[in-house]
């Protein structure tokens, strides 16, 4: 009798330690990770026609490094505001989210990539990988006008980094990529020949002690124009 008791009292402490929401908040309690939940990234970013950008992913904010032209940017919530500062310069610019109308690459892509509008119809294609990432791969819905225009795009967003709304609509506005289900590693254009616009070139988790979205203080106030561009004219 003791003894069944005992074994009662045990199952019923490791049940209520299985609901706790403690246990339920923590990726990989009850034995698999918290959807949506995945360890802070560092992307190594190729940008045609600009070069590499390092970025910093979570489901919630993003930091894109841009180390040659000594500038960084980050969004992230609670209050979605995109800060735009150069450690070296010791200088920020700060525009709500919804103001914000992108950089310089951003800017150029849009220039001379041949317009990269939210109104294109996307299909799903298949999937594919990129660094061993699954993708959802999708395509522009052919035109039967004219069936070759952007026969070439496609769009490959990772199912394992899923972000939050406020991060695709920065990323599109920042280099144009449209809003998917999930971060793009793979962007490419063209409509006879396909031409890679930005991919993943190297992706790692984030060391558990490192906090790279964080802002750095001390920072003097200026504009977009004085952080981001030399020529500030363009």
């Amino acid at each position: 009798m003791q003894k069944n008791l005992s074994l009662f009292i045990a199952v019923a402490m490791l049940f209520c330690t299985a609901l706790s929401p403690e246990a339920q908040a923590k990726p990989g309690a009850n034995g698999a990770a918290g959807k949506g939940k995945y360890a802070s990234k560092n992307i190594q970013l190729d940008l045609r026609d600009w070069g590499r950008l390092n970025a910093y992913l979570r489901e919630d904010a993003i930091v894109i490094d841009d180390p040659l032209r000594d500038y960084t940017i980050c969004c992230k919530a609670p209050d979605w505001v995109v800060s735009i500062y150069s450690k070296k310069r010791k200088i920020v610019s700060r525009v709500p989210l919804e103001k914000y109308d992108g950089g310089l690459a951003g800017r150029l892509t849009k220039m001379t990539g041949g317009g990269f509008q939210k109104g294109q119809e996307w299909q799903v294609i298949g999937k594919g990988k990129v660094l061993d990432y699954l993708c959802t791969v999708r395509g522009i819905k052919p035109d039967a006008k004219n069936p070759r225009d952007r026969s070439c795009w496609r769009h490959y967003a990772a199912r394992e980094l899923p972000v939050k709304p406020q991060i695709l609509d920065f990323y599109y506005k920042s280099y144009g990529i449209p809003p998917m289900d999930g971060f793009c590693l793979k962007f490419v254009t063209g409509s006879d020949m396909p031409s890679t616009l930005i991919e993943a070139h190297s992706i790692k988790d984030l060391k558990s002690n490192s906090d790279p979205f964080a802002i750095p203080a001390g920072l003097k106030k200026a504009s977009l124009e004085e952080v981001m561009f030399v020529q500030q004219d363009f």
